[in-house]
């Protein structure tokens, strides 16, 4: 009777879920969503009705897309290049790493010499947060935006509704908030051309990945050669286990921020549930790193706060959502 019991509990306590409003975190529809969770992890994902974006349809690769969320192979703690091979430190020796490293490179190299690039999966202020970071070490530093993966083409359907051959949540508001910081913005081939290009100046790279599947090619490991590299992502990649220093990032379940979709709508999300243990948000390493580097004083990722502070359409175009509720259990469990 005790186990019935204990089991009985543990099967009520699973599907009262936690209802958090977000955006579709994979493709460029910017469909809206409940993500349903409970205790830290996403059990479903559903649609959240907004005629102005998606009606009350989502797509088949965001309702079944977000398992990597929990993937057992999540990178959860950073490493760092020694004697050729890269081993386990803690995020501050790490941190230390890379202001030292990215400090030598523009003494000896001057401006220019540093360049970020700057993944379409993330949301707008962290792409803001880590193009201020590297233009505060190199005023001149490249920035760009990573690859943006498409498959098929792009499909309408009776009603309106479009799945987006783009599979990528935020390459325009990436650009967008890239462009702030002023020059130009590369795109993805125009960046490793830059980067790997006969008399390249440039000597340290900031890359960050967080795609639900492969994104590097050996393009992209061309480029970099012998250059100082720091890669924030998610899951291990073609160059993850070569670059000097690797810091394990979050998803967009475990952070807020805003997207732009393909049709130019900024929507803003809210957190559902906590970063894992060890990884953090890059808009929080992009912090970090510019408290190290004495460019701003300790401070916590605030997406809100980083949206005021830049002002124009990320104050006054973004679309917010309702504030989260709580889901009743849609399945009855009577005790024998």
């Amino acid at each position: 009777g005790a186990l019935l019991d204990k089991d009985f509990l543990f099967q009520q306590r699973v599907w009262f879920l936690s209802r958090t409003p977000s955006i579709d975190g994979v493709t460029a529809s910017g469909d809206n969503i409940f993500i349903e969770h409970n205790e830290g992890r996403i059990w479903r994902i559903k649609p959240r009705v907004n005629l102005a974006a998606n009606k009350w349809w989502i797509s088949d690769e965001i309702r079944y897309g977000w398992m990597f969320v929990h993937s057992e192979r999540r990178l959860r703690t950073p490493m760092r290049m020694q004697y050729g091979a890269q081993t386990e430190t803690n995020w501050q020796r790490a941190y230390e790493e890379v202001r030292e490293r990215f400090a030598g490179i523009v003494a000896e190299k001057g401006l220019g010499s540093l360049a970020v690039l700057v993944s379409p999966m993330l949301p707008c202020e962290e792409a803001y947060l880590l193009g201020r970071l590297v233009r505060g070490l190199d005023g001149g530093a490249v920035l760009g935006v990573g690859p943006i993966p498409r498959v098929g083409e792009d499909k309408t359907f009776p009603g309106g509704y479009t799945v987006y051959a783009e599979k990528c949540p935020n390459s325009r508001g990436v650009r967008r908030a890239l462009q702030l910081l002023g020059g130009e913005v590369l795109g993805f081939e125009e960046f490793i051309a830059k980067v790997g290009g006969k008399g390249s100046a440039i000597g340290g790279v900031l890359l960050t990945g967080n795609y639900p599947g492969a994104w590097t090619d050996g393009a992209l490991a061309g480029a970099l050669g012998r250059k100082f590299t720091v890669l924030i992502d998610t899951l291990p990649n073609g160059v993850s286990a070569k670059v000097d220093v690797l810091l394990p990032g979050a998803t967009w379940a475990e952070k807020s921020g805003t997207f732009e979709n393909a049709g130019g709508r900024l929507q803003s999300f809210e957190r559902a549930i906590p970063v894992l243990e060890g990884p953090k948000p890059e808009g929080q390493v992009a912090l970090d790193l510019m408290a190290v580097c004495g460019l701003w004083g300790p401070r916590s990722y605030d997406a809100a706060a980083v949206r005021e502070q830049r002002g124009g359409a990320f104050t006054s175009e973004v679309h917010h959502p309702q504030a989260h509720e709580v889901r009743e259990p849609d399945m009855q469990y009577v005790e024998l």
